[in-house]
């Protein structure tokens, strides 16, 4: 907290803050929590859902079930591989101390690009 001083009562009191919501278009966020976003491969902040990438349009798109003649997992929408706290750190960690040509694989396979402040609150 931060020492503040109350004029009315005149005494000192110990203001404290608390974070109940951030929001921001998607943009916005993704730079906040250090993710790759909605242009990427895995752009899910809540699970591993992956892409699938169309050659003739060069498209990348997200579907729980790949088109006839696309490779790509068929996603059950009730159990799709969540992301947890855990993971996130595991996924950070992977990026740390790497080449850069490393570390843009790794970005790219999970989505994560670096530490974000969020997981220090």
């Amino acid at each position: 907290g931060v020492s503040c001083y109350d004029e009315l009562t005149q005494e000192m009191f110990t203001l404290r803050g608390h974070i109940v919501s951030v929001s921001g278009d998607i943009p916005a966020l993704s730079k906040v929590m250090c993710v790759s976003g909605h242009n990427a491969y895995s752009k899910c902040r809540y699970c591993y859902f992956r892409e699938t990438y169309s050659e003739k349009s060069t498209h990348v798109y997200f579907s729980l079930l790949p088109p006839r003649g696309y490779k790509g997992t068929i996603y059950d929408p009730n159990h799709l591989p969540m992301r947890t706290h855990n993971s996130y750190l595991r996924d950070i960690t992977k990026t740390e101390c790497k080449s850069k040509n490393d570390r843009h694989k790794i970005e790219r396979e999970t989505g994560v690009n670096e530490h974000s402040i969020w997981f220090e609150l």
